[in-house]
Parts: C-alpha cells; structure tokens; sequence
C-alpha cells in the first residue's frame, strides 16, 4: 500500500525538526535557547502523535510539557 507523498514528507520533517531540537537543547549553553529548542521538539513529537491519529496524546503533550 503506496503511502500519500505529503504524509511522508511531513513525517521526515518533522523527525528531523525534533532530532535537531534536541541536539540543539543539548549543545546550547544559553538555557533560553535551549528552552526554546525544547519547546520547538515537545510541538514537532506532537505534531508526530497528530500524525499517528493520536489527538488526544497531541493534546496531552502540548498541555503538560509545552
């Protein structure tokens, strides 16, 4: 079963986004950036539960960590 081009381009996307964020919370020495770089790898693992048709996990994440 052959996979929409849009719906695998916005999973490499966004698991890009969120391992780069978290790279990024790690390698930072300024803690507002790396807050920052955190916030930006909580929404992209929520936007990766919304593409798992998990909304109510999304939502939990972005609630509590975000």
């Amino acid at each position: 079963m052959a996979q929409p081009v849009a719906t695998t381009f916005f999973f490499y996307f966004l698991s890009g986004v969120a391992i780069l964020s978290g790279v990024l919370v790690i390698t930072r020495k300024n803690p507002v950036h790396s807050a920052l770089a955190l916030i930006l790898t909580l929404l992209s693992v929520a936007g990766l539960y919304l593409m798992l048709y998990a909304p109510f996990v999304a939502g939990v994440q972005i609630i509590l960590y975000v």
